[in-house]
């Protein structure tokens, strides 16, 4: 029995049924709110800063996840990533179950926390570390259904590797104008690689 399931056996607990479909849930909601009020104080709020931690302000260590990772202004944008997150979620969900899962978000947020303390994202970047965990749940399900071919915008046939392909991409332009982002990238992502761990990937 490997280390995973062990947990899985005295923390069973831990597990969130649905945890990515609440968790877009409520990006969704923290977006509306910011249409609604106009300005960016409430997202301010939520957001991942070291500082602001060690004065008291707790609840930036998971917080910050419900950021929704586009502008207010974005509505079509929003939209796709709310479903489509829930979509690869869901896909997850059904290979790993609800304790291994929670357990991969829990690990990016660790990972994106380690980043910040370690190297500090810009304030500028609100949204940045709630990408980066959406970027490892689609990295994730690309690992196991690579071939899994996806309707983008419901009309253009796409395989999901190529999606992902094209995503890291992206990070790899921005890692590459600025080693402090590249840094962050890496570090924020680790939680991604134990998906290779004996016992969370499923043969």
């Amino acid at each position: 029995m490997s280390l995973i399931d062990r947990l899985e056996r005295r923390m069973s607990w831990v597990a969130i049924p649905g945890v990515v479909k609440i968790i877009m849930l409520f990006q969704a909601l923290v977006w509306l709110l910011n249409i609604f009020r106009g300005d960016e104080s409430f997202l301010v709020a939520l957001h991942l800063q070291k500082d602001l931690i060690l004065s008291g302000e707790v609840w930036r260590l998971f917080s910050f996840i419900f950021i929704p990772p586009v502008g207010p202004t974005d509505l079509i944008f929003m939209f796709f990533a709310v479903f489509f997150t829930i979509f690869l979620g869901s896909m997850l969900e059904e290979i790993w179950g609800s304790f291994k899962l929670t357990l991969y978000i829990i690990g990016g947020v660790a990972s994106v926390v380690i980043s910040e303390f370690l190297i500090g994202f810009p304030n500028s970047s609100i949204v940045f570390p709630t990408f980066l965990i959406i970027e490892s749940i689609l990295f994730a399900c690309a690992v196991y259904n690579p071939n899994y071919v996806v309707r983008l915008f419901a009309i253009i046939p796409i395989r999901l590797f190529w999606i992902a392909i094209f995503a890291a991409g992206i990070l790899l332009l921005q890692a590459l104008n600025d080693l402090r982002t590249a840094s962050l990238i890496l570090v924020s992502l680790l939680h991604f690689f134990f998906v290779f761990i004996p016992g969370m990937k499923r043969t």
